[in-house]
């Protein structure tokens, strides 16, 4: 490792920050590079998704550190309520990395009904009012980090942050990561399972 990273980049095989990988990075830009740009952007890269954070790593996400680009269009989508809605890169920093935890009611996605909801420039969208859609009309963004992202109630919304360099998304809300043999199983909805290898 030629260069200390930011501790949300965690070391181990498989990693994708240039940082740790001496050949064959495909191009990424190191975690060093990826929170320099939020910031210029006046984003805190401590609260910012871990899975936004890999897209930019693995270029899925192309930024240069200009605030209009928080304007950005990730991805586009039909909503349960039956409206569409594009997700911008300003709503899913803001997003959390799981969504098992809210699949039901949905409060805290970012990506809302554009039917109901009032012009607001700032970022903090917990201040967003003006839905008509109610849960359906809410929703998550999951498999940025892919390259691959779509529309998703948040059952399937699972990056995992204990994965090498900014995680990975492991989907099912489910799905844990095992500490000893650093793959994931089907832990169930109260993680009452263990990982074939033993451990958990």
């Amino acid at each position: 490792m030629s260069t200390a990273c930011v501790p949300d980049c965690r070391p181990g095989e498989g990693t994708d920050c240039p940082n740790y990988k001496l050949e064959g990075n495909k191009g990424n830009v190191s975690c060093l590079v990826v929170e320099e740009m939020l910031r210029k952007m006046d984003v805190d890269p401590s609260k910012a998704s871990l899975c936004v954070k890999a897209a930019i790593m693995r270029g899925h996400i192309k930024i240069s550190g200009e605030k209009d680009e928080l304007k950005m269009v990730v991805s586009k989508g039909e909503l349960q309520c039956g409206h569409r809605a594009d997700a911008t890169l300003e709503q899913l920093l803001a997003q959390s990395d799981y969504g098992g935890h809210d699949m039901e009611l949905l409060e805290n996605a970012k990506v809302i009904c554009p039917s109901g909801v009032q012009d607001d420039d700032s970022i903090n969208f917990d201040n967003i009012r003006g839905e008509e859609c109610g849960n359906e009309g809410r929703a998550y963004v999951t498999g940025m980090c892919d390259g691959d992202p779509s529309f998703n109630c948040g059952k399937s919304h699972n990056h995992c942050v204990e994965c090498p360099g900014y995680g990975t998304c492991i989907y099912d809300y489910r799905e844990c990561h095992c500490d000893n043999c650093g793959g994931h199983y089907f832990g169930g909805s109260y993680e009452s399972y263990e990982c074939p290898c033993g451990g958990e």
